[in-house]
């Protein structure tokens, strides 16, 4: 397996990820309250 080391850019990746997951949940959450 291929280790990520703790670096500047892995820490952006992992920044960027859960960004987007987070995100993407708001939208599902405000979606779901727009159709009550």
């Amino acid at each position: 397996m291929i280790q990520i080391k703790q670096t500047e850019k892995g820490q952006e990746v992992l920044r960027v990820l859960f960004n987007v997951y987070y995100t993407e949940s708001f939208k599902f959450v405000l979606e779901g309250l727009e159709n009550d």
